[in-house]
């Protein structure tokens, strides 16, 4: 199996069977996930994550967020980052259209 995230495509190789032995390939089409990550205990941590377009997530954490490296808001999704401490480390990239907004929660 594999999988080429550019174009969303998923291909599996099937071997042949009977006299002809030919291979069969599947090919399946996928869109990004729209969940969002597991974003919300006492302390969060995110790296290597991506907030997919048309994502709508909400992160909440009794004492802090960290944010970064490699974390991505892409263009049409919607995050809120909230806790008593957010820290925002470098690599992080919000595209244009991407919308994020940092707090304190509610007392």
């Amino acid at each position: 199996m594999a999988v080429d995230d550019s174009g969303w495509r998923l291909f599996m190789i099937e071997r042949g069977l009977g006299t002809e032995n030919a291979a069969v390939v599947h090919v399946w089409q996928y869109q990004a996930s729209l969940s969002c990550p597991d974003c919300s205990r006492d302390a969060v941590v995110l790296r290597n994550v991506t907030f997919g377009a048309d994502s709508n997530c909400e992160c909440t954490a009794a004492t802090s967020i960290t944010i970064g490296p490699d974390v991505t808001t892409e263009s049409g999704a919607s995050v809120i980052f909230k806790a008593p401490v957010v820290k925002i480390e470098s690599g992080l990239v919000i595209e244009r259209g991407a919308v994020v907004h940092v707090g304190k929660p509610n007392s």
